[in-house]
């Protein structure tokens, strides 16, 4: 009965018509143009380059939770600091 049921499916596969064999589908291939991931910057780094003052930069590593050594992309560094100066003072963690 097995061999029935596996013969009705080839039936009714698409054939090709050179060979007679039935065609399998082909599979996805992954791109190999996809774009790198941001890169990871020293958050005393991006401060920097944002010119964020001392207090402010201490503020936003305090409410953020990040200590020295911490890496971010850019966009989500610029991010947190949107938050911060959005936040309300005194409102805890971003």
């Amino acid at each position: 009965m097995a061999k029935e049921a596996k013969t009705k499916k080839e039936a009714d596969a698409p054939a090709n018509t050179v060979t007679g064999k039935t065609k399998e589908p082909t599979k996805a291939v992954p791109s190999t143009t996809s774009k790198a991931p941001p890169a990871l910057e020293d958050i005393n780094v991006l401060a920097a380059e944002m010119g964020l003052k001392d207090w402010e930069k201490a503020a936003l590593f305090k409410a953020a939770g990040w200590a020295a050594g911490k890496q971010v992309t850019n966009p989500a560094f610029v991010e947190k600091v949107e938050l911060f100066r959005a936040r309300q003072m005194g409102a805890g963690r971003i």
